[in-house]
């Protein structure tokens, strides 16, 4: 088969506008994509090491359109794509059976796309300023799949919410002289960070936590509480 730069080689050879930056078929010339998209994503994260649940309390996104067409269907676009990134980063897992390798999770009951409730408490979304597109339509870009990748930076906070969870493991099983098995390791967290990958990572049992009832709480009890 032609592979898909040979093909795009190939087309450009054949219609010389159709490929922006194209302008030769020679072998091991790279191939420049007619312009770039950019953005970044900022995420603030809560994650309950008792019930190995996260739940994003703000999501920050800023994409670059260019010089936006329609703004209102762009932020739509950017909420959707990136809520459907949320759901790759925290709740979609396929589970496959291992003996014939079907997909088991054929259903919502296995697979949890997001919903209304999984959307972060506070959601801004910021189009990048002065960036008109010189090689789009009227100055445009592209909207909609690039603000997935936006999602990652949930994942990244996700990874540092862990390692507080572990430090204060590891402080609390060093006043008993014991240790944190995990202490000192990198954080591995698999994606989708579901409650399983979650509870894998930080290391914590439930027997790390001490169950207070209303009457055991005094006001420094109730400080200590996480």
């Amino acid at each position: 088969g032609v592979d898909l730069v040979a093909l795009a080689r190939y087309a450009g050879e054949k219609e010389p506008g159709l490929l922006p930056g194209v302008s030769s078929a020679a072998a091991g010339e790279a191939i420049h994509y007619q312009y770039h998209s950019y953005g970044c994503g900022l995420a603030l994260v809560r994650y309950d090491a008792l019930l190995a649940e996260a739940r994003v309390l703000r999501f920050d996104v800023v994409t670059d359109q260019g010089k936006s067409l329609n703004p209102a269907i762009d932020l739509g676009q950017v909420h959707g794509a990136a809520l459907m990134g949320l759901g790759y980063m925290l709740t979609e897992a396929l589970e496959f059976d291992p003996s014939d390798g079907s997909l088991r999770s054929q259903g919502t009951w296995e697979y949890k796309p997001p919903s209304a409730a999984d959307m972060p408490e506070e959601f801004n979304v910021t189009f990048l300023a002065h960036a008109e597109n010189p090689a789009g339509v009227f100055g445009s870009k592209a909207v909609g799949e690039p603000a997935i990748l936006a999602s990652s930076a949930v994942h990244a906070a996700l990874r540092h919410a862990v390692r507080e969870v572990r430090s204060e493991a590891a402080r609390i099983a060093r006043t008993a002289g014991d240790s944190h098995p995990k202490a000192a390791e990198f954080v591995h967290l698999d994606v989708p960070a579901t409650p399983d990958a979650l509870a894998e990572a930080a290391g914590v049992g439930a027997d790390a936590f001490t169950l207070y009832t209303p009457r055991d709480l005094t006001v420094d009890d109730d400080a200590d509480l996480r």
